[in-house]
Parts: C-alpha cells; structure tokens; sequence
C-alpha cells in the first residue's frame, strides 16, 4: 500500500499545512481530543519551519559556492601574476620565497627576452590589438586608426607593421 505522505520535503510542507488546516476542522469529530488537535498542529508548524529552513540553507550554500567557484579563478589568476611579477625583482631572494610560500613556477623568466603575447584583427578603417604579457603583470588593448606605427607598453615600445 502506497503511504499517504509526499516523499519530497517541499510537498511534504504542503501537506503539512492542509492536514493543520482540515486538522481543526475534522479532529474532533474523527475522536481526538483538544490537546492532541493543539499538539499535532504545532508538530505541523515546527516540522514545516524545519524544512523551509533547511531548504533557505541549501540554496544559500549552492549560491555562496557558485559565487566562491566564479571569483577563485580569477583572484588565484591575479595572485599568480603578483606573485610572478614579484620574482622577476632583483630584491627576491630563496629567504623570501621561502617565507612566502611561493616556491616553484616561473622566477626563471628573463623580463629582458621574454615575449608579450599579441592578437589583434584589421579592417580597412581599423586595427585593433590586444597584448598581454602575463608574468609581467599587465595587459593593454590598442584601438587604433588605420595608420598607427608604435605601440608603447610599460618599459618597451614595440613597432607596428600593418598590412
């Protein structure tokens, strides 16, 4: 025989409030007596006030993990970037990387060498160019007419060939 009560909590809160509803209508005459009636309606109102609870909690941890999992790659990106920028100073030593706890990754790189990265598209009355230079700890878009030679980034300027 198939029990009467909803499996799923959020039904089951419905059905709570319509057997506390017809509780008061029907106890007496199916036999229950007055404290019985104010025992069960209030078991009604706890038990539903349990659940909405409990369901106001699960959708404020599903939103506070959507919203932590949406930041943490890009604040660990941007700790990434310091932290390489902060290795290529000529003021870094082994002592501080050890107390800092960032050992490992990029304090090989050579900022005199080393390559920006550049996109860009051109159109006949537009060339538009992105670099990024990500141990370097900067980026820079370029929008510029027809015509533009140069390309001034922190410490280089970079010439231009448009075709």
């Amino acid at each position: 025989m198939a029990d009467y009560l909803p499996n799923g909590e959020p039904s089951l809160v419905i059905w709570l409030g319509n057997y506390q509803a017809k509780l008061a209508t029907y106890g007496a005459t199916l036999g229950l007596e007055p404290i019985e009636m104010t025992v069960l309606s209030k078991t009604c109102t706890h038990l539903s006030i349990l659940i909405n609870n409990t369901e106001a909690a699960k959708t404020a941890l599903k939103n506070a993990v959507a919203t932590k999992n949406a930041v943490k790659a890009s604040n660990i990106a941007l700790i990434r970037i310091a932290n390489n920028k902060m290795k290529t100073s000529d003021a870094y030593t082994d002592a501080i990387e050890e107390i800092m706890g960032i050992k490992g990754g990029s304090r090989d790189i050579n900022r005199e060498t080393a390559t920006p990265k550049f996109s860009g598209e051109a159109f006949p009355w537009l060339c538009a160019i992105e670099v990024f230079q990500e141990w370097f700890g900067w980026s820079q878009h370029l929008f510029e007419a027809e015509g533009a030679r140069h390309l001034d980034l922190p410490g280089k300027r970079y010439q231009l060939t448009l075709r």
